[in-house]
Formats: structure tokens, sequence, C-alpha cells
């Protein structure tokens, strides 16, 4: 259908149907029947076509948004529309076409910007205090079930099966696996000290809940019984506040057993490379945090890779996404999902400025640096962000909060996670 309004007749009335479309680029209108004289009770039909590498969302009412169909073929009678009194004709219709760019319905672009995905982001209990969502977080809580008991082996190992939550099996404190219980100890002087055990389970936990039942997670929970320490392998006390970046970001206490609640939101990406209805995009923002290795710094054998192929992938897309995103050659391997390379990061990112990076709430309680000092100002709540490639010493590089391309080692857990994707 072209630009000019659709008129037919009905029994000698005029009716009229104004009908467009988002975006001509992406699809058009087709009056498939081509019916101008029809009767009262006759059905009309306007068929939605999407243009090739676009995808067909729904029908709207121009005048509230409500969504009318999701069908491409909208079938309707006259007779279902009021008669216009001023202008003596039956507005049949105002009716728009959505169409998206790629071929799932969770997509949206609005310029350089694409919303894409799924993953947790903002915390609904900041510093634990539910405010609004109290009434929200007490059902969660029942959905979630019990938590994890872990005050000691036994315990945890009685309970650990019938538990729906489940921990963060990578996350290692020293030693390596393991993670700290601390404990007062009253001495017969009434001096004290701390009691340290190893405890052969990991140290915090997540569970996500399907709040809606749509089949896609709404909200994540995590528990963190002690601290996430910033190097893998230091002989440190995980509850010291000294060696992590939890307690900065206001995610943690001196007290075990901090649950909080994130809610899954869409992932805002930058378009950094396009052609051919495909696009490379950036997340706009650092969405976890994680160490790069163990040690390597060769990035097709690193823990960031796997935990990006895997666990990012899986959490974030539907089968449906999937479907329309492409492999990335990454060295000798073909990913979904990579990060940038520090030569990649100079060439988008010129201005050192363009590189300052802010943390979602839920990279912030998995222990990434963001900048508290209230003596940068310029730079307040910058993060760190990691690249894939390696620097000298088998160590990384990384973009620090000023937005200079600085070194660092590969086994600390403050790095933001930026993933990279490309689809179609």
């Amino acid at each position: 259908m072209g630009a000019e309004d659709l008129r037919i007749n009905v029994d000698g009335m005029t009716y009229v149907i104004k009908a467009s479309v988002n975006d001509s680029n992406y699809g058009e209108i087709v009056d498939s029947k081509s019916i101008y004289r029809v009767n009262r009770d006759s059905s009309l039909e306007l068929t939605a076509k999407a243009n090739a590498g676009y995808s067909f969302i729904g029908w709207y009412n121009v005048d509230t948004n409500e969504e009318l169909s999701n069908e491409l073929d909208y079938t309707f009678k006259p007779t279902d529309y009021d008669h216009d009194y001023k202008t003596g004709v039956n507005f049949v219709m105002n009716v728009r076409a959505k169409f998206g760019s790629i071929k799932t319905d969770k997509y949206e672009r609005l310029g350089n910007k694409v919303w894409f995905g799924y993953y947790p982001q903002t915390c609904l209990n900041p510093n634990l205090q539910d405010g609004n969502n109290a009434a929200l977080i007490e059902e969660l809580k029942e959905m979630a079930g019990d938590l994890p008991t872990l005050d000691t082996p036994a315990n945890y190992e009685a309970t650990k099966d019938s538990t729906k939550w489940s921990n963060y099996s990578s996350y290692y404190i020293y030693p390596a696996g393991s993670w700290l219980k601390v404990e007062t100890v009253i001495h017969p002087d009434y001096s004290t000290s701390n009691k340290y055990t190893y405890l052969n389970a990991p140290h915090m936990w997540y569970i996500d809940i399907d709040y809606d039942k749509d089949g896609r997670y709404d909200y994540r929970g995590v528990l963190i019984y002690s601290y996430r320490t910033d190097e893998i392998g230091e002989n440190q006390s995980a509850t010291s506040s000294s060696k992590t970046h939890q307690d900065d970001n206001y995610f943690g206490s001196s007290t075990y057993y901090r649950t909080y609640w994130f809610k899954y939101e869409m992932i805002e990406w930058d378009i950094i490379e396009s052609g051919d209805n495909t696009y490379k995009l950036v997340a706009n923002l650092a969405l976890d945090s994680q160490n790069f290795s163990l040690g390597s710094n060769n990035y097709a054998s690193s823990y960031v890779r796997d935990f990006l192929i895997n666990d990012f992938y899986n959490t974030a897309f539907s089968t449906l996404e999937k479907s329309i995103m492409n492999t990335m050659a990454v060295g000798s391997n073909n990913d979904y999902v990579t990060l940038l390379t520090s030569e990649e990061v100079e060439n988008y990112y010129q201005n050192v400025s363009d590189r300052w990076l802010k943390a979602t709430d839920y990279a912030q309680s998995q222990n990434c640096y963001v900048n508290t000092s209230a003596y940068s100002t310029t730079t307040l709540y910058n993060c760190y962000w990691m690249t894939r490639s390696a620097s000298e010493t088998n160590n990384i590089y990384y973009v620090n909060q000023s937005g200079t391309i600085t070194s660092g080692k590969t086994n600390m857990t403050y790095y933001g996670i930026r993933p990279v994707i490309s689809i179609k």
C-alpha cells in the first residue's frame, strides 16, 4: 500500500483505511484482497511484508499504541469501527505495521544503539534495603526456596543437593576451589583472634527466576557468603575488605548470607561496524566481572573465553536470538561472543575519554573495579574493562578508569566484561 489512504465503499458509506509502517526500509503493507466495494459483513485483510534482512513484529493502533495482532495478515470488518460525524466518513482503522531490523521480536534499534538479549543488571535491594521492592523480593524468596547451608562442612554436604541455588563453581579463593569461614575466638585473657577454616564449597551462589512464566528469566538472586578476592591464589582471607572491591561497590558487610536481587534487562549495544545487513556490536556497559585465566595470557585457552562462549552466551540470548547471530573469527576459532583487542580499542575509541565505561550493578556485585574516589570526579564511577590481548610477561591489556590501556595480571577478578557480538 502506498502513502495514500485506501478508501472503500460499504453499502453506500465511505470507509477509510489509514495504514503505515514504522520504517519503509524495513517492510511494506500489502492490500492483499484489493476489495473496494463490500457489504457490511465483509472481512477485509491487510498483509505485512518484511524486506530482506528484516522481520515483522506486529500491528499497532497508532492512537493508543495498543498491539492489535502479531499475525502477518490482519483481518477486520468495517463495522468494527465508528463513524466520524465531522467528516461524514467512517475511519475503518488507523494502524501501523511495526518491523524489526533483525529476526527477533526482542530487538530494538535507535540510531547507533541496539537493544538485544537480556542479562541481570539493576539491583532491586542495594545496601540490602528492599524499599519499594519489598513485596516483590518476598515473592522471589519464596520462589527461590531455601538458601544453601554453608555454616559447616557437614551442613553444606547434607543440603547442597536439595537447594535450588547454583554455585559460582569457578570462583576461587586460596586454596583454589575453597572458601573461607572466619570465627572469632575469645581467649582466657579476654583477647580475641580470628579462626580461619577452609571449606570445600563455593562462597557465592545464584538462582534465576522466571517470574512471569514466559520462558525467559526475569530476576537473578545472588548470595554472597564471603568476599570474592581481587587476586586468585592470594593467601588472604576472603572476608578482608582490603582485598576486594565488592564492599566498595556496596555489596558486602561484616555479616554473612548477604542476598541481593537483580533484574534481567535488555542489553544495550553500540554499533561499531555495519555492512550487508550485518552489525558488529559492543556492550554499552560492563555486564560482568571476571578474571582472564589463572596464569596464561593465551585467549584461546582462557577461562574468560569459556565464560563468554558458554555461560554468557546461553544466559543472555534466547534460541531465536541465537539464530540471527554470526560467528566471528577469533584467532583460529569462530566464536559468537568475544572481547575487543587492545588494537581495536585504539581504533574504535581514539580519544581516551571515549573509552570510559560504567558497570552494571550486577557487574559490581561480582567484584568489578569502579572508581569511587571523590578526588577523581571526571572519572568517577568509571570501571576497568578487559581486552583479549596479551601483553608482556604473561599479562593482559585492560582499559583502566581513565581510559588508558594498561597491562595487568591474568588472575585478577576485577576486570569488567564488555562483550562483542555480531548479528544479521
